[in-house]
This record gives structure tokens, sequence and C-alpha cells, in this order.
């Protein structure tokens, strides 16, 4: 069984939820990256902070990730959709962190469309297979829309990959 470890961003806790509840399903190491600076916590206001999220493509200091990924063949990465595409946090993490050669199996939470969240992760990941991405979609209001059997079928799915 190949050993995997999730690391994931989340702005409101949809994405957090559904990585923690897959870490505690399958077993696994996590890791939160989280910016130097927090972002504002009105959601209207990083709305206009972060317009220019998928023309631009900023990235935005983070805290230090102490995980040795020499240990892991699989990374998850959980990560919410801002504008079309991955946020400036995760977008610093897959630049700064070398997983070249690990297989990488994306965790999206949207509130809307994808975008080129998907095809942003695969080429900040040279070097990686992309495979086995879940796609899962809230309301920033209602919370979670994906039902939870979607999340548990997910997560057999990557244990599927994993005992590949």
């Amino acid at each position: 069984m190949k050993k995997a470890i999730l690391i994931y961003y989340s702005y409101s806790g949809n994405t957090k939820y559904i990585a923690s509840k897959v870490a505690a399903s399958l077993g696994l190491d996590s890791f939160e990256i989280t910016p130097l600076k927090e972002y504002t916590k009105d959601v209207n206001g990083l709305i206009n902070q972060m317009r220019n999220n998928q023309k631009d493509k900023p990235c935005t200091d983070i805290k230090w990730c102490p995980v040795n990924f020499d240990n892991y063949d699989v990374v998850i990465i959980g990560t919410p959709v801002w504008w079309y595409t991955i946020p400036p946090v995760t977008r610093t993490f897959l630049k700064e962190y070398d997983l070249t050669g690990k297989l990488i199996i994306p965790l999206i939470t949207s509130g809307s469309e994808p975008g080129e969240s998907l095809e942003e992760i695969k080429k900040l990941c040279v070097g990686s297979p992309v495979k086995g991405e879940g796609l899962f979609q809230f309301d920033m209001k209602k919370g979670m829309i994906s039902k939870e059997e979607d999340i548990e079928g997910w997560i057999e799915s990557v244990k599927e990959i994993l005992a590949e």
C-alpha cells in the first residue's frame, strides 16, 4: 500500500471538513497550509481582494511545512477554488515544495465551477502524475452541497488508488 499524506488549505472550513474526514477514514498524516498573514474573514472583502486571482496568479507567503515528503508516495492536495482556480496559498505551496515523482490526488472544493484549478495543479506539479481528483460543491451561506455518500465514494476510490 502506498504511503500518503493529505496537505490542505481551507478558508471557510469546507475543505478542512472533507480533509479531516479523508485523513480519519484512511489513517493519513495531514498538514494544514496557513498563510503568514491571515486573509480577512469578510467574504466580500476577500472577493474584492482576489478578483485577479485567475488572471495574475498571485502567490502569498505561507508558514513553513515541516513534512519530509521523501516519506510519502502520494500527496493529496486539498484546496478551495477562488475565481476559477486555486488560491494563492495553495499556489505558493505547490511552487515551493518539490513533489516530483509523487502521485498527486487533488481534493477540490468549489462554490461554483472548478474552472482551471485542476489544470493549474497539473502545471505546478511537473514530474508528478495527477489522478483521482475529487470535486465537492458548497455554498458559502448554506455549507456543503455535495452529499456525504459522494465524499465517502471518493474516499473509497482513493483507497483503491493507494492499494494499486
